[in-house]
């Protein structure tokens, strides 16, 4: 967890090359972390380095999805238990905040990975993972622009 830690400060410190070590290294740790693969995906984007962001992007958008349906089943586990209504609802709203933050995860997963694509003249990938944000508020109109110019 440090080096993960320690590549969200660099990140946010807009400290590139420290942060894609940080986060490098925090995942050879552990492969299963969606959140360092993200980040990680994130800072590849940035840049520039679109193999290595076509790479890491979609692994981090799978593993977040698998994240997703795991919390769900937690919350079916949760809602049939004995555990007094306030804790259940404590516990329900955990998983549901972080699958929404799950979600816009991946949608930035998806994006980043068709400009990845885009970038890596594979139009028929950077197409595949634009569609899957067309319908997406944050980056539906990019997606279509995205779109257009693979025509």
């Amino acid at each position: 967890e440090v080096p993960k830690l320690a590549g969200i400060i660099a990140y946010r410190r807009h400290e590139l090359e420290v942060s894609r070590g940080k986060f490098d290294e925090a995942l050879k740790r552990n492969n299963r972390d969606c959140e360092t693969g993200y980040y990680l995906g994130l800072v590849l984007a940035e840049v520039r380095e679109w193999p290595r962001t076509a790479e890491i992007m979609p692994s981090a958008g799978r593993c977040l999805q698998e994240a997703e349906k795991r919390m769900v089943e937690e919350i079916a586990e949760i809602r049939a238990g004995e555990e007094p209504p306030a804790r259940k609802a404590r516990k329900i709203a955990k998983r549901e905040q972080s699958i929404a933050t799950g979600r816009r995860w991946m949608a930035t997963s998806w994006f980043n990975t068709a400009v990845a694509f885009y970038n890596l003249a594979k139009p028929i990938d950077a197409r595949e993972y634009a569609e899957r944000v067309v319908e997406d508020e944050q980056f539906g109109d990019r997606a279509r622009d995205l779109i257009a110019r693979l025509r």
